[in-house]
C-alpha cells in the first residue's frame, strides 16, 4: 500500500482515456469504433511526507515503485460515524455513494497521514457495514477511502524541501480491469440521444474553431487546382466546465463513459441566440425578417435542428424540415411538429442550434481543487445533423464527381 496523502494545496488530476478508430469518408461522414470498453485512468496529485512519513516513501520506492500497489483516492470516501476497534468486523459509515457495495476495498488513514489500513467490506446494508476483522483502532471521523489498484509510473519526482520536508509528484496508473463503478446517468434526450446542458464557466472564453478542409494541387508555377470533397465545415466548440459539487463531476466522469470518448454523439445547443431578437414564431415554424438564413443554411446538413427557450425555462427541441423564401425576402424554418407548450403566450427567451455532436478528444482530464469542486475542458466537434443520402436529396443541384472548383468561380463577399 502507498503511504501517499494528497496534498490539496496543489490539485489533484484525474484523467481517462478512451481510444476511437475514426474513419472520414471524402464527403466529411465518419464512421467511428471504440477500441476500450473502459478508460485508461491515471491519478495525479502532489504528496506531503513530513518526519517519520518520509522513512516509509523511501522503503516504497526502494522496493515497491514497479509493483501492483494500492493507493488511496482522495476524491470517494467516506467517514466514520462510530469508534472502531481492533478486531471489529463492522462499520457504521457516513454514507453509501454509488461506488460503494459489500466488496470494495477502502483505505483507512489517520488525520496525520501516517497509519494506514486496508479495509476489505464483505457486506453493505445502506450505511452498515461489515469487514475483515480491523488491525487498528480508528476513531469516529476517520475517512475511508476508495482503494485503486494498480502502477507507480516508472519515474517519480520528489522535492525534498528540508531533511523533515518531502513533495512528491505522485502518478499512479489505475488497472484497465478496474471496475470504477460510474454514478447512473438521468439525462433528457432528443431522437434517442442525450441532451447534454452546456455549462460554461464565462470567466474564460468559450472558444470556436471552425475547419473546413481542402485539397490542392500546386503545379509549381502559379496555378493551383483546389477541390472541395467536404461541403460543410467542422465547427469544433470549447469552454472550460466548472464543477461545484461531487456528483457533478461524477455525473461528468460518467457521461465520458457513456460516450466511450469519441464514440458516440449527443445533442447539445450552442446556448447562444443565432436568430437574433426578432423571431416570430408560428403554429409549426418560425420566421425572420432578412433572407439572411435562407441563403446560409437551406442545404447546410449540420444545422438542422434548433432548442427554444421561454421566458418562464421551458426548454422545446424540434428538427428542421425546410427552410424556405417568403414574401418580403423573409425566411421561414419549419419544424417537424407544433411548438405547444406555453411559448406562444409566455414568449421567447432564446433560439439556439442545437448540434448534433461528438467529443473532440478522447482524453478527459478533471483537476479537483478540492473533494467537491472541480473543473475540465469541454470541447465538442458538430457533426452532420441528418444522414448522407438525405443530405443528397436537400442539396438543390447535383453535386459533380470531384466538385472541382474553378480560380474566380462561386466567390463569396463577406463584409466584416
Amino acid at each position: 500500500m502507498l503511504p501517499f496523502k494528497a496534498n490539496w494545496a496543489q490539485p489533484v488530476e484525474m484523467t481517462l482515456t478512451h481510444k476511437t478508430d475514426i474513419f472520414v469518408a471524402d464527403a466529411g461522414y465518419e464512421t467511428r469504433r471504440s477500441l476500450r470498453s473502459k478508460p485508461r485512468i491515471t491519478l495525479s496529485f502532489s504528496a506531503l511526507s513530513v518526519g517519520s512519513q518520509i522513512i516509509a516513501l523511501s522503503r516504497v520506492l526502494a522496493t515497491s515503485q514497479n509493483m501492483l500497489c494500492i493507493c488511496a483516492n482522495p476524491t470517494r470516501f467516506v467517514h466514520l460515524t462510530a469508534d472502531a476497534q481492533v478486531g471489529d468486523d463492522s462499520l457504521s459509515l457516513s454514507a453509501s455513494p454509488h461506488w460503494l457495495d459489500g466488496t470494495t476495498e477502502l483505505v483507512a488513514m489517520d488525520s496525520n497521514g501516517e497509519v494506514f489500513e486496508l479495509v476489505e467490506l464483505t457486506s453493505l446494508n445502506g450505511t452498515a457495514a461489515g469487514c475483515e476483522d480491523l488491525l487498528n483502532p480508528w476513531p469516529e471521523g476517520t475517512r475511508l477511502c476508495q482503494a485503486l489498484t494498480g502502477r507507480l509510473e516508472t519515474q517519480i519526482s520528489s522535492n525534498v524541501v528540508t531533511d523533515a520536508v518531502v513533495t512528491t509528484e505522485v502518478v499512479f496508473n489505475v488497472l484497465p480491469e478496474f471496475d470504477y463503478k460510474y454514478i447512473p446517468l438521468n439525462l433528457e434526450q432528443f431522437d434517442g440521444r442525450h441532451v447534454i446542458a452546456a455549462r460554461p464557466n464565462w470567466g474564460s472564453a468559450y472558444t470556436l474553431e471552425n475547419s473546413w478542409p481542402v485539397e490542392q494541387v500546386d503545379f509549381g508555377h502559379g496555378r493551383v487546382e483546389t477541390y472541395s470533397p467536404i461541403d460543410f465545415p467542422a465547427p469544433t466548440y470549447a469552454f472550460d466546465a466548472q464543477c461545484f459539487t461531487f456528483d457533478e463531476t461524477e455525473r461528468d466522469l460518467a457521461l465520458f463513459q457513456e460516450l466511450r470518448g469519441r464514440r458516440k454523439y449527443f445533442y447539445i445547443p450552442t446556448e447562444i441566440s443565432d436568430f437574433g431578437p426578432d423571431v416570430q414564431l408560428g403554429n409549426q415554424n418560425f420566421i425572420l425578417p432578412t433572407r439572411e438564413v435562407y441563403d446560409s443554411y437551406r442545404e447546410h446538413p449540420v444545422y438542422r435542428n434548433v432548442e427554444v427557450t421561454s421566458m418562464v425555462g421551458e426548454v422545446i427541441r424540434r428538427n428542421i424540415t425546410s427552410i424556405e423564401l417568403i414574401s418580403g425576402d423573409r425566411t421561414q424554418v419549419n419544424v417537424h411538429a407544433a411548438w405547444g407548450g406555453t411559448l406562444q403566450t409566455v414568449g421567447l427567451k432564446r433560439m439556439s442550434w442545437l448540434l448534433k455532436a461528438r467529443l473532440f478528444s478522447d482524453i478527459m482530464a478533471i483537476q479537483w481543487k478540492t473533494d467537491s469542486v472541480s473543473s475540465h475542458k469541454f470541447s465538442y466537434t458538430a457533426l452532420p445533423g441528418i444522414g448522407f443520402n438525405d443530405y443528397l436529396a436537400l442539396r438543390s443541384t447535383p453535386e459533380d464527381l470531384d466538385r472541382e472548383t474553378p480560380a474566380g468561380a462561386d466567390r463569396a463577399v463577406i463584409y466584416l
